[in-house]
C-alpha cells in the first residue's frame, strides 16, 4: 500500500553505531507515529467539507452546543465509519506491522555481533590471557575474527524492506574495524604465547645439548647419555 512499484522507498533509515549499541534514525516508532498521525490527518481532512441543508446547496451553519462547543456537519463521519475506509486502515496497519517486525529480524543480524560473538567485550583480551590458550587455539581465533570481517565486507550496506530502505554503512564499517582490533589482540596473545614457548623450548634444547656432551666413562653414563638421545628424538617426532 506504502510502495509504489519501481518507485524509490518512502523511508530511508540510517543505522550508525554508538559504542556497541545500534543507533535508528529515524526509529521504526517514529515511522510508525507519522504514518498514524497521515492516516488520521487524511480522514480529517474531510472535516472542511461541510454538508449541505437537506434539499438545498446551501451550506450547514455551525451548531452551538450547550458548552458553547462548535459542531459542523461534514462528511467525516461518513468517511470514519465508511467500511471501506475502516477496512484499509486495518490492512494499512497489519502491513506495517509486518514490515516492522521484519526490519527488527534484520537489525538483529547485525546486533548478534555483540549479542553473541561478543565484539564489544572490553574483558575478553583479559579473560582469554588467564586462559593461556593453545597456539593452535589463538590462530583458530584469529581466522574466525577474520572470517566475520570478510563476511561484513561481502554483504550489501543497503536493505529495502518494502517501504524502507536501510543504510548500514557505517554499522558495517563498525563491526568490521572491531573484528580486526581482536584480530590484532589476539595476535598479541599468539605472540606472547609463542615467545614464552620458544624460550622454554630453547632452554630444554640448551639443557638437553649439555647432556648429550656429558662424557661417558662408565655404563650408567652412557645409558644415561643414551636415554636423552631417544627422549630428544621422541620430542622432534611430537614437533612433526
Amino acid at each position: 500500500l506504502l510502495q509504489i512499484k519501481d518507485g524509490p522507498t518512502l523511508f530511508r533509515i540510517n543505522v550508525s553505531l554508538n559504542g556497541k549499541e545500534l543507533v535508528v534514525s529515524p526509529t521504526l516508532t517514529d515511522i510508525d507515529k507519522f504514518l498514524q498521525k497521515s492516516v488520521k490527518n487524511m480522514a480529517e481532512s474531510a472535516k472542511v467539507f461541510i454538508r449541505w441543508m437537506n434539499g438545498t446547496c446551501i451550506l450547514t451553519p455551525p451548531q452551538f452546543k450547550e458548552d458553547e462547543e462548535v459542531f459542523e456537519f461534514s462528511y467525516y463521519d461518513d468517511v470514519e465509519k465508511n467500511p471501506e475506509i475502516v477496512k484499509l486502515i486495518y490492512t494499512l496497519t497489519n502491513q506495517t506491522g509486518k514490515v516492522y517486525s521484519t526490519a527488527n529480524k534484520y537489525l538483529d543480524g547485525w546486533r548478534r555481533y555483540d549479542r553473541v560473538m561478543a565484539l564489544w567485550n572490553p574483558k575478553r583480551k583479559q579473560q582469554v590471557e588467564k586462559l593461556r590458550p593453545t597456539c593452535a587455539n589463538l590462530d583458530s581465533a584469529m581466522s574466525n575474527f577474520q572470517g566475520i570481517r570478510e563476511t561484513v565486507e561481502a554483504q550489501p550496506i543497503y536493505k529495502d524492506i518494502e517501504f524502507l530502505h536501510i543504510d548500514v554503512t557505517s554499522v558495517a564499517l563498525g563491526v568490521a574495524k572491531q573484528a580486526e582490533v581482536w584480530k590484532s589482540d589476539y595476535g598479541e596473545v599468539l605472540l606472547s604465547t609463542s615467545r614464552v614457548i620458544l624460550i622454554r623450548l630453547i632452554e630444554k634444547i640448551n639443557t638437553l645439548e649439555e647432556q648429550i656432551k656429558l662424557n661417558t666413562n662408565n655404563l650408567d653414563e652412557l645409558k644415561f647419555v643414551l636415554n636423552i638421545i631417544q627422549h630428544v628424538q621422541s620430542l622432534m617426532q611430537d614437533v612433526e
